[in-house]
C-alpha cells in the first residue's frame, strides 16, 4: 500500500513542472514544448510520424518538438526508417524506465503539451492525426503560436 502512494505522489500530473533534468534536456526558453512517446514498433506510431512532421515544419518556430522514445534494437528496414525520420530531438529511455510510470505513459502513441514554464499543460495532449471527434492538437498549436 505504501508503494502505491509512493506512486500516486510521484506520478506527473497537469500543473506539475515536467522533469526535463531527468531526461538531460533544456528546452528553448520561450517554447512549448509538444512530447511524442514513440515505440518503433508499434504501427500506430509509425503511421502518424507524417502528420507530425507536417506539424513540426508548420509550427516548429514556436512549438518546440521532443520523441522520447523506447530505446532498444530496431529490427526492421521499416522500424529504422521510422526512427531517422525524426529530425528533431530524441531521448531513449529503457523499457523499465521508471520515468514511463511517472509520466503515466503505458500505451504508444502517447503525447504531452507542456507550457512556456515548463508545467505540463496536457497528459494526454491531443494527438497530430484525428481523434473520433476530428480533433488534432493543431487547432492548439495555432491558438498557441497567436502573437
Amino acid at each position: 500500500m505504501a508503494n502505491n502512494l509512493l506512486l500516486k505522489l510521484s506520478k506527473l500530473s497537469v500543473g506539475d513542472v515536467f522533469p526535463f533534468d531527468r531526461i538531460k534536456i533544456k528546452p528553448t526558453d520561450g517554447k512549448y514544448v509538444y512530447i511524442h512517446a514513440f515505440n518503433t514498433s508499434n504501427t500506430q506510431c509509425i503511421q502518424e510520424l507524417n502528420a507530425l512532421i507536417k506539424l513540426k515544419l508548420r509550427y516548429g518556430s514556436t512549438i518546440e518538438f521532443l520523441t522520447v522514445y523506447v530505446d532498444k534494437p530496431l529490427n526492421s528496414v521499416t522500424e529504422k526508417k521510422a526512427f531517422e525520420s525524426i529530425s528533431w530531438t530524441k531521448v531513449g529511455l529503457k523499457e523499465d524506465d521508471p520515468l514511463w510510470e511517472q509520466l503515466g505513459i503505458f500505451t504508444f502513441p502517447y503525447y504531452l503539451l507542456i507550457d512556456k514554464d515548463f508545467v505540463l499543460l496536457a497528459s494526454p495532449a491531443l494527438t497530430p492525426t484525428p481523434n473520433g471527434k476530428y480533433e488534432t492538437i493543431e487547432k492548439t498549436f495555432f491558438e498557441l503560436s497567436k502573437p
